[in-house]
């Protein structure tokens, strides 16, 4: 009996034990911190603000375990100086590189927009390259049969001046003979 009563009070121990498991939260520490802005390094002085985590102050002195700060609105007093840091702060840095991130994902999508704008330029390009071939492999077509035609020209210019030559000799012989014949007179009478 009383073995029972001991493994009945082990069951219930563990029930509860994992039924306080069960409802348990998971939590996180917070480092949201306020710091009093006093007047004076004094902890007994009245605070002039709170200054939250994150805050960018300049420092202008210190004294002991306080530092007087300059707020980025302007306004001056003293906080305790343990709470200050030279590091920038985990939540600023993750900010500075969600907005990379989105400044990326813009560029990003710019590219991936790029392409299509890009292959209808090559389309574009390839065009006009092609009707350029096409006038050029015209331009060359009739380069040649010019050639063809020049050189024909050339086995037959020797013989067409032969011809000219022979021509305008044989006028000047006509001419020159009709010009120094007498003249007969022709009457009509």
């Amino acid at each position: 009996m009383k073995r029972k009563k001991t493994c009945l009070t082990l069951t219930v121990l563990c029930l509860l034990c994992v039924a306080v498991t069960a409802f348990a939260e998971t939590m996180y520490v917070t480092d949201r911190l306020y710091l009093s802005l006093r007047s004076s390094p004094n902890p007994e002085e009245g605070s002039l603000a709170l200054v939250t985590s994150d805050t960018k102050v300049e420092v202008l002195e210190t004294q002991g375990d306080w530092a007087k700060v300059v707020l980025e609105d302007g306004r001056t007093g003293w906080v305790m100086k343990k709470y200050l840091t030279g590091h920038m702060p985990k939540s600023l840095v993750i900010e500075q590189l969600q907005g990379r991130l989105e400044s990326q994902n813009a560029t990003l999508e710019n590219l991936r927009k790029k392409p299509a704008s890009l292959k209808r330029e090559v389309e574009a390009l390839n065009s006009q390259l092609s009707e350029r071939d096409k006038r050029i492999e015209v331009i060359t077509k009739e380069s040649e049969s010019l050639k063809v035609a020049a050189k024909k020209n050339a086995r037959r210019r020797p013989i067409a001046i032969f011809f000219i030559g022979t021509g305008a000799f044989l006028m000047g012989g006509v001419i020159g003979y009709l010009v120094k014949r007498p003249k007969k007179r022709i009457s009509w009478y």
